[in-house]
């Protein structure tokens, strides 16, 4: 288990921050629908951060991520 209501450092957590943005977004949205998932969570992302791809999906796999996102978001609305 990981307490991911602390701010600073998350033991056992990975050091990764674009992993722990998600993360933190997440918890942003469950708690308070009205906190909107930011769809920049989810790329794409500069050249200078790993290559554009920090999660290692490969920049087509994220494109199809974020349609699949985008899709959930507004069947939610």
């Amino acid at each position: 288990r990981i307490y991911v209501a602390y701010k600073y450092r998350w033991r056992g957590f990975t050091e990764g921050g674009t992993l722990r943005s998600l993360v933190e977004s997440m918890r942003d949205y469950i708690r308070d629908a009205s906190n909107a998932l930011p769809y920049s969570v989810f790329g794409p992302w500069p050249e200078w951060i790993c290559g554009g791809d920090p999660w290692g999906y490969g920049k087509e796999e994220m494109a199809e991520v974020r349609r699949e996102v985008s899709d959930l978001f507004n069947q939610a609305r």
